[in-house]
């Protein structure tokens, strides 16, 4: 049986890739000084632009690894995106403004929706000498798989002082291998 990804994965990965290139673009025009507000000598404008375009390889940097169903990654995107969201409604709020704003909600909703999905084991890259994880027996149940030893505490598979790996009794004080 395959692991299925609900429909809804396929959205939040389609919308980390639409939030990167939104900051992909803001990267851009705040570097070439087509934003308004940035005046083009200030160093500020360039500190903007890089730090929109690591934000943009970073969620494309995300994107992929949430398709692998990285638990590390989940985390990481869902502070990710909640801080973007905040900066967002931080500034001066405006049309496009709303739109990064549902760009960067959407995905972070779905996440929280799909939690389940992301945060199991990932089966591909489980290690095949571990066994399955297998829930534990009712109480008294048996699992052959487990050797108990009998109420008296001594192990089964030992034997007693005086016998042999078989059960038979050693005889000492022959000739032949001396044993002791």
């Amino acid at each position: 049986m395959t692991d299925r990804p609900p429909a809804s994965v396929s959205a939040v990965l389609i919308l980390l890739l639409l939030n990167s290139l939104a900051w992909l673009t803001f990267a851009f025009i705040a570097a070439a000084a087509l934003h308004p507000s940035i005046p083009e000598g200030d160093p500020i404008r360039w500190a903007m632009s890089l730090l929109a375009l690591l934000t943009s390889g970073t969620l494309i940097g995300l994107c992929v690894f949430m398709r692998r169903r990285s638990r590390f990654a989940y985390y990481l995107t869902l502070g990710l995106l909640g801080l973007l969201a905040l900066l967002t409604v931080a500034d001066e709020f405006g049309f496009s403004d709303l739109i990064v704003l549902i760009i960067t909600v959407s995905p972070f909703a779905l996440l929280i929706k799909d939690r389940a999905w992301y945060l199991q084991r990932n089966p591909a890259l489980q290690n095949e000498s571990e066994p399955p994880n297998t829930s534990l027996p009712a109480k008294g149940a048996h699992r052959p798989d487990v050797l108990t030893a009998p109420r008296s505490g001594r192990d089964p598979r030992w034997p007693r002082r005086g016998e042999t790996a078989c059960g038979a009794a050693q005889v000492s004080g022959g000739r032949g291998m001396r044993h002791g």
